[in-house]
């Protein structure tokens, strides 16, 4: 374990995105909170990384899995998603952010112009449910 990962000071931004993101190939790298990649050319900075991180995370989401990984020194992210779940999480948050029906998900139009997997309203209700209560239990 390393004693490190409790320090007091502010990581720098070459720290922060070399301890949050696993580099990948092409100039992508994989965020390990939320899986997304993100393209930072080499020699160009941390700018975008640092960006997603601070437009899609919160201070504390950011700063907990960096002394996560500091403490563990996990090369897996913080957070796996399977494809699975990260259409259906993605489907249920277009469908709530733009305020559609449920049955959205199975226009013809919508299927055409999506690269999101195909689900239906019945499944999708399913795992609105399944939400509902686990935020309620919370």
């Amino acid at each position: 374990m390393n004693q490190e990962a409790f320090r007091e000071e502010k990581p720098s931004k070459k720290q922060l995105t070399r301890t949050i993101f696993s580099p990948g190939v092409d100039d992508k790298w994989r965020c390990r909170i939320c899986a997304k990649q993100r393209v930072q050319a080499t020699g160009k900075g941390y700018t975008n990384l640092v960006d997603h991180l601070h437009r899609a995370h919160s201070s504390v989401t950011i700063n907990s899995a960096y002394q996560h990984i500091l403490w563990y020194g996990t090369v897996t992210p913080v957070v796996d998603i399977t494809s699975h779940a990260k259409g259906i999480h993605d489907w249920i948050e277009w469908i709530v952010m733009e305020n559609r029906p449920l049955s959205f998900c199975e226009s013809e139009i919508t299927r055409k112009n999506t690269s999101l997997p195909i689900t239906n309203a019945k499944a999708l209700k399913k795992y609105i449910t399944l939400l509902v209560d686990v935020a309620r239990q919370r």
